[in-house]
């Protein structure tokens, strides 16, 4: 809340702030047994968090239980000329994480800094370091060779045409040709090849000392050559060095691990999750402390929730290998990792294994990376389900209410309109499942599709996510143009959000992005002169739909493509014999020339094909190729501007899946299949 607003009763925020502050120095200035101490260490947290300069810190007493409390008000007066530097450093890091935001804590921190205090910042918070670091170069200097390695700052040596890994992945990041599943696995296959190669094998290895060769085809990379360099000085304790209690046998391991949790974050602190910034991070207010990066190598979270990015092409199969490489004792190997457990050469198979499945995937014509990521239920029942999905035709926004001052519809006034309507939408679902539910006897949903730019981000977490998880079902939505990359044009793009049961951790949410590759005539436009969209898409993603209670069974393989991305045949092409069902989220004035498109591809695709317009123009439909014309067309929504609802069923998955050997009720298949 802002100064000036109004709490309930209509107190004023500042007010209330102020006469905290006053009772909260009270407290703290009152004699050492009138009251008990840890109300005082209350007092004077809050004080810390506040107001350090009310804190009347001469009368708080001298015992052990406020010592800590009254030194930290000190510090954030600015009074740290007679602290040691251990004790410096980890009050300067505790104001930057807990207490004041950025420059505050640069200008607490730099006045007072000496070479033993740079190196204690260095070794507990490489970050905060790197953002001193950021006007004075010459905090460098005394640091010794460990921590300059942890920080980037080891002089390279040039091999050629190769480049360090730590300046390809800090220049391109966060699309550096690197972050990505098939290019991951092509750099650990060369940099396990060369580590076996090594005589006396390295303590640690930070990203300075690994030198590539790379060539970047279509936003993946050939890894032609990965050279270990060895580093000056001894090592002592590296963030990039293995626990002490690990072998020298299974080193590897934890190199391999940190390398690449280095790729995915971009970040040389690879240890921190990647998420957005809080709004507290901003502001000097009192905000949880981050624990140091030594706890959290025993914590390390490897999905790719952890990375920052919901587009970054990964899937379940190197999450559980990056939590087996990476795992401590007592922590079991994720299932189909025992390689691990057998040594290097079995992990090498392993990984040029699963490289040669993701070569399969690369669409010939395209040459987009198609990952197949295959899903856990929502719930914990394992009988034999069908697929039901829901199709709502929504108007808002239609194509006019996108202008080029606010491509994003951040404005409040479309806000407002937009977020009601999708409330409404949602809402209207829940009670058509209502309805079905009288004449079908079965209310639930599996699958949720909105239309192309349907939905703004900012009403994700608090609509969809919960009606996801409400109903256990996924949802297709398209999102409204959105800022993935700093400094960036927007882009379109769809997401899809995925309930998922787990037996450890409950009822999770996977959240992925389908990303939007060619942009609209209609788009085009919107970039005279200046680039404000662009076309982005690091992959197709293939999500798998468990349906059968038999585990070896093969799922519905559902993919989905951005209205104009659908007219790609190359696209089409590459996808025919990977998918099953292909929606198509649009926000489209052609209708007839995607009806034709519908009517084509449910043919040459062979499979269910999906659209879901947008009610300005109307036009919805669904297609499979079965062999009785009245039964092809699945439902097909006439009239505009409307906001329609529609159902589909696929009951017998089994049959569907075998569509392509059955003549009897399914059509012939087409040439090729």
């Amino acid at each position: 809340m802002a100064d000036g607003e109004l709490l309930p009763f209509g107190i004023d925020l500042q007010s209330y702030r102020e006469a905290l502050r006053e009772e909260a120095s009270r407290l703290v200035a009152l004699p050492g047994r009138t009251i008990p101490w840890y109300l005082r260490q209350q007092a004077l947290l809050f004080l810390a968090a506040f107001a350090p300069s009310s804190a009347p810190i001469v009368r708080t007493g001298s015992g052990s239980e406020m010592r800590h409390y009254r030194e930290l008000i000190r510090f954030l007066r600015g009074e740290s000329d007679w602290l040691d530097s251990t004790e410096f450093s980890i009050l300067a890091i505790l104001a930057r994480r807990a207490f004041v935001d950025r420059q505050r804590a640069i200008e607490l921190t730099r006045s007072s800094l000496n070479t033993l205090r740079e190196r204690q910042i260095a070794r507990r918070d490489p970050s905060f370091f790197m953002e001193l670091t950021n006007t004075d170069e010459l905090l460098f200097d005394d640091l010794p060779a460990n921590l300059l390695g942890d920080l980037s700052r080891v002089a390279r040596s040039p091999t050629g045409e190769s480049e360090t890994l730590e300046k390809i992945v800090l220049r391109d990041h966060p699309n550096s040709c690197l972050r990505n599943e098939l290019s991951l696995l092509r750099f650990g296959n060369a940099f396990l090849k060369e580590w076996r190669q090594q005589e006396h094998p390295l303590r640690a290895i930070m990203p300075v000392q690994v030198h590539l060769k790379l060539v970047d085809r279509n936003g993946i990379a050939d890894v032609e050559e990965v050279r270990i360099l060895a580093s000056r000085g001894a090592p002592l304790v590296f963030l990039y060095e293995p626990p002490r209690w690990c072998a020298e046998t299974e080193q590897w391991r934890f190199h391999l691990g940190y390398l690449l949790r280095f790729i995915l974050s971009g970040h040389l602190d690879f240890t921190r999750p990647i998420r957005p910034l809080h709004w507290k991070e901003n502001e000097s207010v009192y905000r949880q402390a981050e624990s140091h990066w030594y706890q959290r190598l025993y914590g390390l979270f490897s999905g790719q929730q952890a990375f920052g990015d919901d587009w970054l092409p990964i899937t379940d199969w190197m999450e559980r290998f990056l939590l087996s490489l990476l795992r401590w004792p007592g922590c079991r190997v994720s299932e189909g990792f025992e390689s691990i457990e057998h040594g290097l050469d079995g992990v090498i198979t392993q990984i040029t294994k699963r490289i040669k499945e993701l070569e399969k995937y690369l669409g010939k014509a395209t040459g987009t990376l198609m990952l197949p990521m295959i899903l856990e239920r929502p719930t914990t029942m394992q009988d034999t389900r069908t697929l039901r999905a829901c199709v709502v035709q929504t108007v808002i926004p239609g194509g006019d209410d996108f202008k080029k001052p606010d491509l994003a519809l951040d404005d409040p006034t479309i806000r407002k309109r937009h977020r009601n309507h999708l409330s409404a939408a949602l809402a209207a679902v829940d009670r058509m499942l209502v309805l079905r539910e009288t004449h079908t006897g079965n209310g639930h949903l599996d699958w949720l599709i909105l239309p192309e730019l349907a939905v703004h981000p900012s009403d994700v977490r608090t609509h969809l996510v919960p009606f996801a998880r409400a109903h256990r079902a996924m949802i297709l939505t398209g999102l409204t143009y959105e800022r993935l990359l700093v400094g960036q044009p927007l882009v379109n793009s769809a997401l899809w959000i995925i309930p998922e049961w787990s037996n450890a951790y409950g009822l999770q949410v996977r959240i992925c992005r389908q990303g939007k590759a060619n942009l609209a005539p209609d788009e085009q436009v919107f970039n005279g002169g200046v680039p404000r969209l662009q076309g982005f898409r690091p992959c197709q993603w293939l999500v798998g739909y468990p349906w059968s209670d038999e585990p070896s069974a093969k799922p519905v393989w559902l993919t989905a493509a951005v209205c104009y991305d659908a007219t790609d045949l190359g696209l089409a092409a590459d996808l025919r014999g990977l998918s099953d069902v292909f929606a198509i989220p649009a926000l489209n004035k052609d209708v007839k020339t995607f009806d034709q498109m519908a009517l084509a591809l449910h043919y040459h695709m062979f499979q269910l094909v999906i659209v879901a317009n947008n009610g300005q123009y109307g036009g919805s439909n669904a297609y499979w190729p079965r062999d009785s014309e009245h039964v092809r067309q699945i439902f097909h929504t006439h009239g505009q501007p409307q906001a329609l609802i529609a159902f589909l069923d696929i009951d017998d998955i089994s049959t569907f899946l075998e569509r392509h050997d059955r003549t009897a009720s399914w059509k012939y298949p087409p040439a090729g299949l």
